[in-house]
């Protein structure tokens, strides 16, 4: 596992034994309740903590048979990244966009997946788990982190929205409430009293960060001579942990790359840390293109998401954008680099394949996302601000 770049997230804090013994119990519940035999994956409950601006968002994990347990993507954020993921799943390479993902997971697995700290508390509490899909445990995912332990402030986290979790589900399976293909199930509390109503999917609106530009810089940019070229733009985190000592979660770093689609010629590449920088690398990226070659007459992306970050800047520099049009060059190129990458870290030491099962354990909770969960999958399922 690489080792020369630093991790520059701060220290994890350990969840205490009080916040083990209520994550536990609660996920034992859950899995009694066994909700995914009547839920699938994309049946979110949108619950609302008191107090707290933003919901979380928790898909139930297990209706297609494998990966049980739940994940809880806490915010709007992570909510996009959720559906950018799900979106791309019957594209040729969901597994571009798998490290993306913010969510804490509580998962019902195999003594396989058990780490040594994943005992530790199992131990202080006396647990004892046999057979397979029984061993509980909880992860913790980040953009450009690989799943690792999760910390305290995710366990408090975990702690306060099980309760309502299981309220949730129990009134889905007593009749309360029934799914449809518009709506989320919306858990929250009126005159203090909680209740279950339909959120529709087409009215949740997503901030999209969208990067300032310097008003000198853009003017130089529009000043750029008009080009006939036709430019491939692409970003994701590489599939390869780097590990700066064994208590820190490994971690990615992210690409940005720029192509010729009439030439398959890569232009230009740019690696980052997977930290906050990371965030406009890509846009960074295109404008110093522009400033060195000249503005391109088409610009490629893959989706909405990438577009949004760009759309102003296009419209004022001319560019014609093309949004969810195949990017051949792109895929190949990120293809390459996955399996060379998984190929190389399979002949590697030990520690590198659990890591690599525990990315592949994350990538089949999505495996059994079908076509027909949106059956007419409407453009404005969701709407970006303007």
């Amino acid at each position: 596992m690489a080792k020369n770049e630093k991790n520059t997230a701060p220290e994890r804090i350990k969840p205490s034994t009080d916040q083990w013994r209520t994550l536990y119990d609660a996920a034992a519940e859950l899995k009694a309740l066994a909700p995914w035999e009547k839920l699938d994956n994309m049946n979110l409950i949108v619950i609302t903590l008191p107090g707290e601006e933003e919901p979380y968002f928790c898909s139930l994990l297990g209706n297609g048979g494998q990966a049980y347990g739940v994940a809880v993507y806490p915010g709007y954020v992570a909510f996009s990244q959720l559906m950018r993921l799900h979106y791309s799943a019957s594209g040729p390479l969901p597994m571009l966009f798998l490290l993306d993902q913010r969510s804490i997971n509580c998962h019902f697995g195999d003594r396989e997946d058990i780490e040594k700290e994943d005992r530790e508390p199992m131990k202080a509490l006396g647990l004892r788990f046999r057979g397979r899909g029984q061993w509980t445990y909880f992860r913790s995912m980040k953009p450009g982190q690989f799943p690792w332990m999760i910390s305290a402030e995710e366990a408090d986290c975990l702690c306060r929205l099980f309760p309502h979790l299981l309220d949730a589900c129990r009134c889905c399976l007593d009749g309360g409430y029934e799914f449809d293909d518009a709506s989320f199930m919306k858990w929250s509390c009126e005159d203090g009293q909680w209740r279950a109503s339909s959120l529709l999917r087409s009215k949740i609106q997503l901030a999209i960060p969208i990067p300032v530009f310097d008003p000198e810089e853009q003017a130089s940019l529009e000043k750029a001579r008009k080009t006939k070229k036709s430019l491939e733009l692409d970003a994701w985190y590489l599939p390869v942990p780097i590990q700066d000592k064994r208590s820190a979660a490994p971690h990615s770093m992210h690409m940005a790359i720029l192509a010729d689609r009439k030439d398959d010629m890569i232009l230009d590449q740019q690696l980052t840390p997977s930290d906050e920088s990371t965030q406009y690398a890509w846009v960074a990226l295109l404008c110093s293109y522009i400033a060195k070659h000249g503005r391109p007459a088409n610009l490629y992306v893959r989706d909405e998401w990438m577009a949004m970050p760009i759309k102003q800047l296009c419209n004022d520099l001319g560019i014609k954008l093309h949004i969810g049009k195949r990017m051949q060059i792109m895929d190949d190129i990120f293809f390459s680099l996955f399996t060379g990458f998984v190929d190389v870290m399979g002949d590697d030491d030990d520690d590198d394949s659990d890591l690599f099962g525990e990315f592949d354990d994350s990538l089949s909770i999505f495996r059994n996302i079908a076509e027909d969960d949106f059956p007419e999958r409407p453009d404005n399922v969701i709407k970006f601000p303007k």
